[in-house]
């Protein structure tokens, strides 16, 4: 008798991602044949569009689709009452895209959806933390004003870690978590949390099964100085990159405010630095050698 698939919660995050929303949730729901279970997690979303298009969406799907919605925008930390809900057990999963991506149509051949084969590699690979898809990187190839974006890419998909994944850095991309991924033990997100992973684990991105990263499409719109000013001070309080053009396109008052960077990333360093000293001292560390002889995870 085949076993029972146990659904994978996917947690889609979102900010005023509107018509970008609707397109990256019917690409789940037309390519995903693998059982499992859609959050949208909406960080205080203020355009008015992707409040009503979730609300819609949940009366339209009520039995596969639930939206959490915060109270304020607080980054990637937005996500963490939502991720209660995840097992912290080594062999479960769950998925985490961001609102402006759409998944691609599975392989009809080998019956597999990107979900069906994302789950089977991390099943099959007990190494692998962390999996994304590939991009599609077709749409941006020629156009000058996205070169950087599209060499900051390319550099992803030159190193092999088997012939089915790519060793890779996961970001901008829909990427499968296991559950006992970071070292503090729970499926929970900080800033920087690419530093919190444990030393074991390896992380890349799945070579045959790609998505469209639909937001860069909006890099070359303008946008108010209303969004300029919120998008610096949420990065400077959670430590996130803000280039220099657009801090200077934010207001006098803001880009004081910016000075206190250096603060918030005293905070989150100490955070960080604590989490790997306790986790040090359990004597946690397993050495990836001794994983691929095991063939399993010993957690």
């Amino acid at each position: 008798m085949e076993k029972v698939k146990k659904p994978v919660k996917i947690f889609v995050m979102t900010r005023n991602d509107g018509g970008h929303l609707e397109k990256c949730i019917n690409s789940i729901l037309c390519n995903t044949i693998y059982p499992y279970e859609l959050i949208i997690v909406d960080n205080h979303s203020n355009d008015g569009l992707t409040g009503r298009l979730i609300r819609d969406l949940e009366k339209k799907y009520p039995t596969t689709i639930k939206a959490v919605e915060n109270r304020a925008n607080k980054w990637i930390l937005g996500l963490n009452d939502a991720l209660k809900s995840v097992s912290k057990d080594a062999d479960q999963f769950f998925v985490l895209t961001d609102g402006d991506i759409a998944v691609k149509e599975p392989d009809r051949l080998s019956g597999e959806c990107w979900l069906s084969a994302s789950v089977r590699t991390m099943t099959e690979n007990p190494w692998i933390g962390k999996l994304g898809l590939s991009i599609d990187l077709s749409h941006i190839k020629e156009l000058p004003s996205m070169q950087a974006i599209f060499a900051g890419e390319e550099k992803f998909y030159r190193h092999s870690l088997n012939p089915d994944i790519y060793l890779a850095q996961v970001d901008t991309t829909i990427a499968i978590y296991r559950s006992d991924l970071f070292i503090h033990e729970e499926p929970k997100f900080y800033p920087g949390h690419n530093s919190y992973i444990k030393p074991h684990y390896h992380v890349g991105r799945l070579k045959k099964y790609q998505c469209v990263h639909l937001g860069w499409e909006r890099y070359n719109e303008y946008p108010t100085q209303s969004q300029i000013d919120e998008k610096v001070v949420c990065f400077t309080k959670y430590c996130g990159y803000v280039n220099d053009i657009t801090l200077k396109q934010a207001s006098l008052s803001v880009r004081a405010f910016r000075k206190l960077s250096a603060i918030f990333r005293l905070y989150w360093g100490a955070r960080l630095f604590l989490f790997w000293v306790i986790y040090l001292k359990k004597k946690k560390i397993i050495y990836l050698n001794e994983l691929l002889q095991s063939g399993k995870s010993k957690y």
